[in-house]
């Protein structure tokens, strides 16, 4: 079979079919957003005024509100399925607007081409299908609500089919150029594929039974928000007992499912998606740090206008609360994290090795929790999202500036996995009640291990890690202090 040859002839009709489809899509949001009511006063979602939706869509006839999903399901069968059978052509055809695209189509247009936020060498079909699938995950979320069995099914196969044929992921080298950046990924792809997946899963029709879809659904969702940003130093109170020996002695983290957490409304999509019947337990594991800086984040320069390059600077200085103290200065932590001061604090300073192993189906990285009653209360199946589903929590825990550790695994089992994280334990702080005995196993096991730090060259030198005990302040009433451990 000879591959396809993608020609300039065939972009140019897919140009005219993202426009022709945004307009069909852009009306079904419209029509959610928009119900009119019948005399009951109860809500019509497939129903508008025809005059808007006429002029939306181009149809010259008047048509009934069922006719409106029947086309809209014909058409995007028609025009756009075979789009995800084109071979990639990695050349120079990128997706162009003419002119008579200008003004509100065109801004139209280039929302859409902006949703999918596309980055990277991709060829203009693999652009095009992305900006498919940007579409269908429009044209699901209004699909879902239908009653219809034949309108699930036909949307059910168009989901199935462009997960299945659009697995760019696979065959992506995610290389790790920046602390600061996330990595050029087909992160548009798991966005567009967990929206879909969760159009399904909301829809009145799915099989509440069936859990594979939630599976694909948070799979996708998590994996969307993959990125490779490091704190600059991070802090962990711990306990002293055998597990802490042994991560110590083989250089790993220690991370667990929100099961065993100490808060009952941590991680609410457990909740939300029945984690009973999915057990997400076994494929998420968290391990929690404290860290009074935000991670690195990007922010504009200036106001740029329409069509002008965006310059960006990179934020990796940013607090979390003002005067804050020094994160291993902080009583409640160590108070209610490291067994009442009888344990340790540990500060880390991260590489980026940390994320060399991370695959397709199996990946971790950083996140800051926030923390927001507002937000935290009103959580629901209808807006929540990666980051209040996993790193949100009422303000009453915000003295703890969290840091998190996010780990997935699709194929994970149990509540506890540890993971390499070698050369980087900078200095541990034994608690004022630290007991003898405990404060000289730990140093006999860490004393002649190193971490790493990079110079101003970029170069990787190893230093001795620091010991730490922690006094009372003589000074200040009800405050501790670090000073030098001196194990003779």
């Amino acid at each position: 079979m000879m591959e396809q040859i993608v020609t300039q002839q065939m972009v140019n009709e897919l140009n005219e079919y993202v426009v022709n489809y945004y307009y069909l899509i852009f009306t079904l949001r419209y029509l959610q957003e928009n119900p009119a009511t019948d005399n009951n006063n109860r809500k019509i979602y497939m129903y508008v005024d025809f005059s808007n939706a006429i002029n939306y869509i181009g149809i010259k006839e008047n048509i009934t509100p069922d006719s409106i999903i029947e086309k809209v399901i014909y058409n995007f069968n028609k025009n756009w399925s075979y789009v995800l059978d084109f071979p990639d052509n990695k050349t120079s055809h990128y997706l162009t607007f003419e002119e008579k695209h200008r003004g509100s189509r065109q801004i139209r247009v280039l929302r859409l081409n902006n949703l999918t936020g596309i980055t990277g060498n991709f060829g203009a079909l693999t652009k095009i299908k992305l900006i498919y699938g940007c579409a269908l995950d429009i044209f699901s979320y209004a699909v879902s609500f239908s009653k219809s069995k034949d309108f699930f099914k036909g949307l059910e196969d168009l989901i199935l089919e462009f997960d299945q044929k659009l697995r760019i992921e696979e065959n992506t080298n995610f290389q790790i150029k920046s602390p600061y950046i996330t990595p050029v990924t087909n992160s548009n792809i798991f966005e567009i594929k967990s929206n879909l997946f969760r159009s399904l899963i909301n829809s009145n029709l799915y099989n509440k039974n069936d859990n594979d879809y939630k599976k694909r659904h948070l799979y996708y969702m998590f994996k969307a928000n993959e990125n490779y940003k490091l704190p600059k130093v991070a802090y962990q109170y711990r306990t002293c007992n055998k597990y802490l020996y042994q991560a110590l002695l083989n250089e790993k983290l220690n991370l667990s499912s929100p099961s065993t957490f100490n808060d009952p409304f941590d991680c609410p999509i457990r909740k939300l998606m029945d984690n009973e019947s999915i057990d997400i337990d076994k494929s998420l594991k968290i391990t929690c740090f404290v860290s009074n800086t935000l991670l690195p984040f990007s922010r504009v320069i200036g106001h740029p206008k329409i069509n002008e390059p965006v310059n960006l600077e990179i934020i990796d200085d940013a607090q979390k609360q003002k005067n804050a103290k020094e994160e291993y200065l902080n009583t409640l932590m160590w108070a209610h994290y490291a067994d009442s001061h009888k344990g340790i604090c540990i500060k880390y300073r991260f590489s980026k090795s940390i994320f060399k192993n991370n695959t397709v189906d199996k990946f971790l990285y950083f996140d800051d929790v926030t923390y927001s009653d507002e937000d935290f209360a009103s959580i629901n199946k209808d807006n929540y999202n990666y980051k209040n589903g996993v790193f949100l929590k009422s303000e009453a825990w915000k003295y703890e500036n969290e840091l998190r550790l996010l780990y997935y695994d699709k194929n994970g089992k149990g509540d506890y996995v540890s993971i390499d994280a070698p050369y980087c334990i900078e200095a541990i702080y034994f608690g004022v009640k630290c007991s003898k005995e405990d404060k000289e196993t730990i140093y006999r096991i860490m004393k002649d291990k190193k971490y790493i730090i990079e110079n101003q060259n970029g170069i990787p030198i190893k230093k001795d890690i620091h010991f730490y005990e922690m006094k009372e302040d003589e000074k200040n009433f009800g405050q501790i202090k670090a000073v030098d451990y001196n194990p003779d």
